[in-house]
């Protein structure tokens, strides 16, 4: 129960926190206490943009290679199809690059 000694550092309900050896409710938002905590929702609100960008990214390409096969020659929809591309293969890059900071951040910093 709310306002209960939690033995181990755990409560019964799921619902509650153990906060100095007693049981309080669950914030909704919980407030960053280090920076390993900021760095770790970060980390978090990048693999959801990194998930999405991956998905941009094949999108691009098939909409890409599909204009290009279906181009008949024609020079323009050819350049057109080939930018569409070089520009999903530059997001990826990009996308990876992002994904590859947190990591390094705590490597530089020494949280685990």
């Amino acid at each position: 129960k709310e306002g209960e000694r939690c033995p181990d550092n755990v409560c019964g309900d799921s619902s509650l926190n153990c906060v100095s050896g007693i049981c309080v409710k669950k914030k909704i938002v919980e407030r960053f206490t280090d920076v390993g905590g900021l760095i770790g929702a970060v980390e978090r609100i990048l693999n959801i943009v990194f998930a999405v960008l991956l998905v941009v990214v094949v999108v691009m390409l098939v909409w890409g290679s599909i204009e290009f096969v279906t181009s008949a020659g024609e020079e323009k929809a050819v350049s057109g199809a080939r930018s569409k591309m070089m520009y999903a293969v530059i997001g990826l890059v990009l996308a990876l690059i992002a994904a590859g900071i947190p990591p390094l951040i705590r490597s530089i910093v020494g949280i685990e």
